[in-house]
């Protein structure tokens, strides 16, 4: 399997959780390859940058809920708008875990939506079950209501 197949975008504005995402990743068994953006608009810049090549996509996204300059939502509703980029699966990781939020994250299209765990153990979970994620499931269609 080669990297671009685990190839994974996280778009996080707090550099301690970037730092402790990449650390469990680091010492996961088989580490992903992570891309960070720290808010969604350079989230955006990246995947525009890639549009043209396919080969280099992420196979999933991984969005903070409240960044600066785009959010997670907004991020969110812009992958959903672009034919390269609106089957990728998109988990929201956010700390929290307000119904409304819940609700327009999927509303939107989102794939999963994760509260932000406590420590790094559980940050190395998070890696884990993104790694499990790009080895084995594929992304199935989307709601009818988000294409």
């Amino acid at each position: 399997m080669n990297s671009n197949s685990r190839h994974v975008l996280v778009a996080e504005d707090d550099e301690t959780d970037r730092f402790l995402i990449d650390r469990a990743n680091k010492k996961a068994g088989e580490p992903l390859a992570l891309a960070f953006a720290s808010n969604g608009q350079e989230a955006i810049d990246q995947l525009e940058g890639l549009r043209s090549k396919p080969h280099l996509h992420p196979k999933i996204i991984l969005l903070d809920l409240r960044m600066p300059r785009k959010d997670g939502l907004v991020t969110l509703e812009w992958i959903r708008a672009q034919p390269e980029f609106k089957t990728v699966p998109a988990i929201i990781f956010s700390s929290s875990s307000h119904p409304q939020d819940v609700a327009r994250a999927y509303a939107l299209g989102a794939n999963a939506f994760i509260v932000k765990p406590g420590s790094n153990d559980l940050r190395a979970q998070l890696i884990a079950f993104l790694g499990e994620w790009t080895r084995f499931v594929l992304p199935g269609p989307l709601p009818l209501e988000v294409l």
